[in-house]
């Protein structure tokens, strides 16, 4: 089983910086109307996604991508995905999966979106 330890996330949808940390094998993620709890559930997601190479796949064989293009109506790097919609500023999640850390992120830098990606052993 994979585990999540933590994640943060910086300037996705509508969380301008937050994180998580401590997480248990089951996790509950309750609050309000529009408080993040599907960003950070989609966060996860498209982690989950890198690690696997663009191998993971949902109980009925699609990939975390397709299924949030079919939520979101189009595709990850949208000015929606930003938060405030403000491309200026980077959009970085970091989180730790098993004995793995994962750092990605993406810059708007006027010729285009430009991705960074790390991935080490925690």
């Amino acid at each position: 089983m994979i585990r999540v330890n933590s994640i943060a996330i910086n300037g996705f949808r509508g969380i301008q910086a937050g994180s998580i940390s401590d997480l248990t094998d089951v996790n509950l993620l309750v609050g309000r109307n529009n408080s993040g709890k599907t960003t950070i559930a989609e966060a996860m997601s498209w982690a989950l996604e890198i690690l696997s190479l663009g191998n993971a796949r949902d109980p009925i064989q699609r990939q975390p991508s397709q299924v949030w293009s079919e939520v979101r109506k189009g595709s990850f790097l949208q000015p929606e995905s930003w938060f405030r919609q403000d491309q200026s500023q980077p959009l970085s999640i970091k989180i730790s999966i098993g004995d793995v850390k994962l750092s990605f992120g993406y810059v708007n830098t006027g010729n285009g979106v430009q991705q960074s990606l790390t991935c080490e052993p925690e």
